[in-house]
C-alpha cells in the first residue's frame, strides 16, 4: 500500500503482511466469495481499501476489504456485476477516483471485459460500474495516465487499449495500439505519459 503498511501476495493461499507490526503475517486471507487463487490486487491510494480479483469460478466478482475495519474474515463487499470470468489484472487511478479491473488469467475469454468503478472515502461504488468495453482474449495489465483520465489495458490479443475515463460510458471508443502478433503481457507509461 501506498502508506506502506500493508503488503499483499498473490497466489493459492494470499497473505496480507502488516508491515507496521514488523513484517509479521497479519493473517493468511480467507476470500470465502473467491474459491481458488487470487490473481490480481489493488490497494486505493489511502491506504483504506484492498480490492481483490481471481478464482476459477466463472461468476465471480472482485472482492472489496476494508482494512481500517480489522475484521478481514469477510469481503466488506463485491464488485463485477459485468465481469464473467477470472479478474487479471486490478487497478486504482492515481488520483484514488477509480477502480478499474479486467477479465482473464487461468481461463481464457474470447471477449473479455474491461470495468470501471466511482472510488471514494467511502469506497467503491458497485452501483458506478461502467463496462468500458472488451479486448479480444485475457487482460494482463492495467495503467493509468498521470492525470487519471485514460486507462491502458494490455491483453492477449496482441493489442494496447486507451479507454477515456472523461468518458466511460462506453460512447467513446478506445484508441487501439496493434502492438504485437503476440500476446502483451506487461506495459510501462513514463511519467510524462508519453
Amino acid at each position: 500500500s501506498d502508506d506502506g503498511n500493508w503488503l499483499l501476495t498473490l497466489g493459492a493461499t494470499p497473505v496480507l503482511w502488516n508491515l507496521a507490526n514488523g513484517a509479521r503475517p497479519a493473517k493468511a486471507v480467507n476470500f470465502p466469495e473467491n474459491e481458488g487463487p487470487v490473481w490480481s490486487a489493488a490497494f486505493s491510494h489511502d491506504g483504506r481499501w484492498l480490492i481483490t480479483g481471481g478464482s476459477s469460478d466463472s461468476t465471480v466478482k472482485a472482492n472489496v476489504w476494508d482494512l481500517a475495519a480489522g475484521n478481514l474474515d469477510e469481503a466488506s463487499y463485491l464488485l463485477g456485476n459485468q465481469l464473467r470470468r477470472d479478474t487479471g489484472a486490478i487497478s486504482v487511478s492515481p488520483d484514488n477516483k477509480w477502480v478499474v479491473a479486467g477479465e482473464g488469467y487461468q481461463y481464457y475469454c474470447d471477449y473479455c471485459t474491461v470495468s470501471a468503478w466511482k472510488l471514494s472515502a467511502t469506497g467503491p461504488d458497485p452501483g458506478s460500474e461502467v463496462r468500458l468495453g472488451e479486448h479480444k482474449g485475457p487482460i494482463r495489465e492495467i495503467l493509468f495516465t498521470s492525470d487519471s483520465k485514460a486507462a491502458i489495458t494490455a491483453s492477449e490479443d496482441g493489442t494496447v487499449r486507451i479507454w477515456n475515463l472523461d468518458h466511460p460510458d462506453g460512447s467513446n471508443h478506445p484508441i487501439v495500439l496493434n502492438a504485437a502478433r503476440d500476446p502483451v503481457n506487461s506495459i510501462a507509461l513514463s511519467a510524462d505519459d508519453r
